[in-house]
């Protein structure tokens, strides 16, 4: 559940970090002493070679004697978990190496003051990076160490795929069969927890408020997270492949009505769980759809980019200019040969090129703009830019969720930016009109992961105490009581 960064920053991602490691924390042993001070989430700004700002996320395990681990997130990329393979912490002189990606910080910490100053290089990057501790805040709905629930971690082996995903299931106490909610990350590539940049873990909230109801709560690393294989983010098929492998061996679990399955998509993760009941209509009873677009890719994306440039308060001239030139890549992508995208990422190229010769404030507006000016664009296009915008091109979620098989209720989010929520409401409510097991409604002052704002930035979020508004899990298990018979 991760916030869009502004237009441009948020569609080209413009610095390749290597394959995601598994996003795995290594904990002192409890005989030696933690280092209090050092240990803990560490953030700052990088400024890479080609203009662009990027937030780096620190997270440091360390003990008095120097020993430490170290793992990185690169929040607008949504890379989590990277982690260093060579870290030392001996008197607060810091060395932190990826051999993987070539990355290296070096700094000293000022413990009392609660800062780090140091140096991040990175193939042309070698800049000057102050990152602050991230304190941290008691958050309400964080789960108590003490609950009436059970949860274990569980390995699932996917082997036509050649992968393992981890997850953690938490089972109401007590016998009996119970029914389960399988929660269906976003785009991008998650954890179980689905943590964000704001610190805040949905997943994790939103399985025990389920289990403190009395239904089961499944919650899985996306591959290349947590306790599933190391690797890049899965595609949507391969997301679909996932999830069927889950559901089939879930479904056999002790304690597991397998046929009273809900699955809980946010986001995109909706379609992915509307292709599984699909093919599971005898294991899957029904569909939460929280924050997931119903309206066609086009209008997707132009949408979130205005909605994302009104939060970041982007004059709306430029915005419109940026939204024109998105609308122009879209098109070349709908119409570009299967078998050879050469000449599609030639018109993007040029395109792009004739934009930037009238609008060279987007030079200035969206610094990673500079990315598509430089000799070896094409590469980026093919590798980078083609990729993403397939993304809504292939999410065809007009037509796909025109065949939901199975009772649905669809969550709009009010403040969404991700999913604007009045074109995403219009399009929920005419598919609703077709297909009479729907329900769908608004939730009104809450933002994508369905968290109470106001101003509903990325800033407001971080000190927020609420990860996810009551009301809305009040709303799902209600729903999902009366279509299981509880």
């Amino acid at each position: 559940m991760k916030r869009s960064p502004a237009l441009l920053a948020m569609v080209l991602c413009l610095l390749c970090w290597g394959p995601t490691a598994s996003a795995q924390y290594t904990i002192p042993s409890p005989a030696v002493r933690a280092d209090t001070a050092l240990s803990g989430d560490w953030r700052g700004n990088v400024i890479a070679s080609n203009g662009r700002r990027f937030q780096l996320l620190l997270h440091i395990n360390a003990s008095l004697d120097g020993d430490c681990s170290v793992t990185y997130d690169i929040v607008d990329q949504q890379q989590y978990g990277r982690r260093m393979t060579t870290a030392s912490c001996n008197a607060y002189n810091l060395l932190f190496i990826n051999d993987s990606v070539a990355a290296q910080f070096t700094g000293i910490c000022r413990p009392h003051d609660g800062i780090i100053d140091g140096v991040w290089e990175q193939a042309q990057t070698r800049v000057p990076t102050r990152l602050y501790k991230i304190r941290p805040l008691e958050r309400s709905q964080e789960p108590a160490t003490t609950a009436p629930y059970t949860t274990r971690d569980l390995v699932i082996p996917h082997r036509a795929a050649g992968v393992q995903l981890g997850g953690s299931l938490s089972l109401p106490s007590g016998s009996g069969l119970w029914p389960l909610v399988i929660l269906v990350s976003d785009r991008g590539q998650q954890n179980r927890d689905a943590l964000d940049a704001t610190g805040h873990r949905p997943f994790a909230v939103i399985a025990d408020l389920l289990a403190r109801q009395g239904f089961a709560a499944l919650r899985m690393d996306d591959r290349g997270t947590g306790a599933s294989t190391p690797g890049p983010a899965p595609s949507q098929e391969e997301s679909i492949a996932d999830l069927l492998v889950v559901v089939d061996r879930i479904a056999n679990e002790p304690g597991i009505n397998g046929q009273a399955i809900i699955l809980l998509g946010h986001g995109a993760g909706g379609l992915v769980a509307t292709r599984v009941a699909q093919q599971r209509p005898d294991r899957i009873a029904g569909i939460v759809y929280a924050s997931t677009p119903a309206m066609d890719g086009k209008t997707w994306l132009l949408e979130v980019a205005r909605a994302t440039d009104a939060l970041q308060g982007i004059d709306p001239d430029v915005t419109q200019a940026a939204v024109e030139l998105l609308g122009t890549w879209y098109d070349e992508v709908e119409r570009e040969s299967a078998t050879d995208d050469q000449v599609t990422v030639r018109r993007i190229a040029e395109t792009t090129d004739s934009v930037l010769a009238i609008h060279g404030e987007f030079l200035v507006v969206y610094p990673a703009a500079v990315r598509l000016s430089r000799p070896d664009r094409e590469t980026y296009i093919r590798n980078n830019l083609l990729p993403w915008l397939r993304g809504f091109r292939d999410s065809r979620a007009p037509d796909v969720l025109s065949r939901i098989p199975v009772p649905a209720l669809a969550l709009v989010a009010e403040r969404d930016a991700v999913v604007p929520s009045a074109f995403n409401l219009a399009a929920w409510k005419t598919i609703a009109d077709e297909v009479p097991t729907i329900d769908v409604a608004l939730v009104e002052g809450v933002n994508h992961g369905f968290q109470p704002c106001t101003l509903c930035t990325e800033e407001e979020a971080e000190v927020s105490r609420v990860t996810v508004d009551p009301e809305v899990i009040t709303r799902i298990t209600s729903w999902a009581s009366r279509l299981v018979g509880r």
